[in-house]
C-alpha cells in the first residue's frame, strides 16, 4: 500500500523520549491512513522495542532493530522499509504540531525535486511549549538537516541516500544534501512546517559526552571533505587551513583545558558564560579531531 508520507526516526537508547515523540504524532489534522511512523533502532541497549509495543496509535507504526552502524545506514534502512511517497526525518526527541506532516505535504505538491524545510525550535524540556512559535532564528540555511527534512523518496534512493561511510556523530545530512543540490533539488522552506527539539542549554550537557561528540564530528567532516574535496566544503566544515590556524589560536589545548576546570568549578555560572567555556572545549577537541583525521587520510 502506498502512503502519502514516510516518517522515518532513528533511535538509540532514547526510549524515555519515544513516547511522547510519537503521540504528538499521532495528533496531526492529516488523516492516519495517510502516514506512517518508521522507527529504526541503531543498536540500543535499552527497552525501546518494548515501550513501543506498549504503545497504542491511531496511525502505521513500524520498529525495526538492527546492529549499531551508525545514523546513516539506520535511516537508509528506513527508507529502504518507507511506503510513503514523501518521506520525512526527525529526530527521537522532536514534538510535532498537529499541523506539522500537512505542511510538509504542501511542500511538494510543486514538483518532485523539492527539499522540504522547516523551523526547528529548541526547546529545554520535552514538553510542548506554551505559545511558543518559529522566528527567524529558528531557521537554517542547511539544504538537508534530519531532525525536520521530507524529500520524494523514490528520487532520494536514486541519488543515493545517505553515505554509510558515516558511522559516527556529524555531517551525514550536510553530505547528502550536498549531493541533492548538486543533482537539482532545491529547498522549499516553510514557517508552518516546524518542529520542536528538546536540546537541553549547555549548562545541562555532560562535557565529556560532548567532547566524545565533537571528536567524532571532526573525523566525519574529514569524510565528507574525502567525498567532495571542494573549497565550499573545507569552509562548511572547518577544514580549511585558517579555520584550523583559528582553532589553534582561541580554543589551544591550554584555552581548552583551563574552560574545562572553570566549566566544572563553577556550576552556578551563568549559563551564557558555561555555554561559552563549553564551547571552547568543543571546538579544541574538534579541531585536534580534524587534524588527526587530516594527518591519516593525506588532505
Amino acid at each position: 500500500m502506498s502512503l502519502d508520507i514516510s516518517v522515518i526516526i532513528c533511535t538509540h537508547n532514547r526510549a524515555v523520549l519515544l513516547p511522547a515523540t510519537l503521540r504528538s504524532l499521532a495528533e496531526q489534522d492529516l488523516a492516519h491512513d495517510r502516514y506512517e511512523i518508521i522507527v529504526v533502532d541503531d543498536g540500543g541497549t535499552d527497552d525501546a522495542g518494548e515501550v513501543i509495543a506498549n504503545l497504542s496509535m491511531p496511525y502505521a507504526l513500524k520498529y525495526f532493530y538492527i546492529e549499531k552502524g551508525g545514523r546513516a545506514k539506520a535511516r537508509n534502512f528506513g527508507l529502504e522499509k518507507a511506503s510513503g511517497k514523501i518521506v520525512l526525518f526527525c529526530d527521537d526527541d522532536v514534538l510535532a504540531p498537529p499541523s506539522f506532516l500537512s505542511s510538509h505535504m504542501a511542500l511538494h505538491e510543486g514538483g518532485p525535486k523539492a527539499v522540504g524545510r522547516g523551523p526547528i525550535i529548541d526547546i529545554e524540556k520535552h514538553e510542548f511549549p506554551e505559545g511558543l512559535k518559529p522566528s527567524i532564528k529558528d531557521c537554517s540555511t542547511a539544504l538537508f538537516c534530519t531532525c525536520n527534512v521530507s524529500v520524494d523518496r523514490d528520487g532520494f534512493i536514486k541519488e543515493g541516500g545517505f553515505c554509510e561511510e558515516f558511522t559516527e556523530y556529524g555531517w551525514e545530512d550536510n553530505e547528502a544534501g550536498y549531493r541533492l543540490k548538486k543533482a537539482g533539488y532545491r529547498m522549499k522552506f516553510s514557517m508552518d512546517a516546524y518542529i520542536y527539539h528538546f536540546r537541553p542549554i549547555w549548562i545541562h550537557h555532560n562535557l565529556d559526552m560532548m567532547i566524545a561528540k565533537a571528536r567524532e564530528q571532526g573525523r566525519s567532516a574529514v569524510i565528507y571533505l574525502k567525498r567532495h574535496p571542494e573549497f565550499k566544503v573545507r569552509m562548511a566544515t572547518g577544514t580549511h587551513p585558517l579555520f584550523i590556524m583559528w582553532g589553534d589560536l582561541t580554543a589551544n589545548k591550554w584555552i581548552s583545558k583551563t574552560c574545562h576546570t572553570l566549566w566544572r568549578s563553577h556550576p552556578g555560572w551563568p549559563g551564557w558564560l558555561r555555554e561559552f567555556l563549553g564551547r571552547r572545549v568543543f571546538l579544541h577537541h574538534y579541531n585536534e579531531s580534524v587534524k588527526e583525521a587530516l594527518r591519516e587520510t593525506g588532505k
